[in-house]
């Protein structure tokens, strides 16, 4: 009855099989089954390890009494049993019609700052076209320094130190055409060599002149109010002085402004250096005046 039972429900297996697969255990009611389930498909490849242990091996039947567990569906979405898995938390689908993005207001804040710098730079740009514009128009123009007259009296050298008193009239030419030159804080004073280390100073009156007009500074000064030179330099100009020449040097310091009409007010520093005066001495007189009598031009530096 085995026989004609293993006969019946399918072929027996090769002796190398029988060989190298174990015996299963009949069914307790005696009967055989050779009845195999399938092989797992690809897309259970990726089965809990409960549902691995649920199906049986190739050629081995299911064990009585558990039931043969169901298989989960097939939906071709990737393995997820009812349906496509859920979108991640943030996601939007960009095809989505009926989607809009939510849209923050603009702060009021950022606004505002953003008018203030635009006004800003609005300000800055109109002040520069305004200054180009003006000076174009006034086109202002530098003072000229001319020296006119320019004397010593009461020079002398004796025991190391030096004594003396300068005179000198310098014409000041304002010309522009439609600005006011204005001239306050004037300090002038003497120097040899170096207008760094002077002879003498003071303290001139302020001024102003009219457009396309000129005035005059006249200056005194004596040596009680400077600082002695130097042994070496006192050396150097009693050796020009005995020679009959002796080559001076006028500054100034001053500010200035300029103005047009009530409007337009601009204002300058000034340094002015008038050098090369070469004073002519007769005799031990201890007097001298120019030698050149002609107007010696100075250098003017805003």
């Amino acid at each position: 009855m085995a026989s004609s039972s293993d006969h019946h429900h399918g072929e027996r297996p090769t002796p190398d099989e029988d060989e190298n697969q174990p015996k299963p255990n009949p069914p307790p009611d005696g009967n055989h089954s050779s009845t195999s389930q399938p092989p797992p498909s690809a897309g259970h490849q990726n089965a809990t390890p409960d549902n691995y242990h649920q199906h049986p091996l190739p050629g081995y039947p299911p064990v009585m009494g558990y039931p043969p567990p169901y298989p989960p569906p097939h939906n071709g979405c990737g393995g997820y049993p009812y349906g496509a898995p859920p979108p991640p938390v943030g996601y939007y689908p960009a095809n989505n019609p009926h989607y809009y993005p939510s849209r923050v207001p603009p702060s009021r804040t950022s606004g505002f700052t953003r008018g203030i710098l635009a006004a800003l730079i609005f300000l800055v740009v109109a002040s520069c076209a305004i200054t180009i514009i003006t000076y174009i128009v006034l086109r202002p123009q530098v003072p000229e320094f001319h020296v006119t007259a320019f004397s010593v009296t009461n020079f002398n050298i004796s025991n190391s130190v030096l004594m003396g008193s300068w005179d000198a009239n310098v014409t000041v030419d304002n010309n522009n055409h439609k600005l006011k030159a204005y001239f306050d804080r004037i300090q002038s004073y003497v120097y040899y060599d170096d207008p760094r280390n002077y002879l003498s100073w003071s303290t001139e009156p302020s001024f102003s002149l009219e457009t396309k007009t000129n005035g005059v500074i006249n200056v005194k000064m004596s040596m009680i109010d400077g600082e002695q030179p130097t042994s070496s330099e006192l050396e150097v100009i009693n050796e020009e002085r005995q020679k009959g020449t002796v080559i001076f040097g006028l500054g100034f310091g001053l500010m200035g402004t300029f103005k047009s009409g009530w409007w337009w007010t601009s204002h300058f520093g000034m340094r002015v250096y008038c050098d090369g005066l070469e004073v002519g001495f007769v005799g031990a007189s201890g007097t001298g005046s120019l030698k050149d009598q002609n107007p010696r031009q100075c250098m003017v530096y805003v």
